[in-house]
């Protein structure tokens, strides 16, 4: 049971035994795709097109990625927070 300590709503009957496999071949079958770039950064700001649409971002390393289409993932966490009440604290991995 995947979570076992945790609460019953992120409990699950599986297992993660295959991650770094997963990892591995999903990397190797992106490598394949002609045409795709995979670029690990944050994501600061969007370039709007003056006709509508996004032509791109801008990085937190302040590269300028323009594109055609854009895919933005907000991997497991996105600055989390905890609310409690009117308390807020950080949540999350924190580095």
């Amino acid at each position: 049971l995947l979570n076992r300590s945790k609460g019953p709503a992120v409990r699950g009957p599986r297992v993660q035994a295959d991650r770094d496999l997963y990892r591995a071949a999903m990397q190797a079958a992106l490598r394949r795709c002609s045409g795709l770039s995979i670029v690990e950064d944050s994501a600061e700001d969007l370039l709007l097109l003056d006709e509508g649409g996004v032509g791109g971002v801008r990085t937190g390393s302040g590269r300028t990625l323009r594109a055609r289409a854009v895919v933005l993932t907000t991997g497991t966490f996105l600055r989390g927070e905890i609310l409690i009440g009117r308390h807020r604290r950080p949540a999350g991995r924190l580095a």
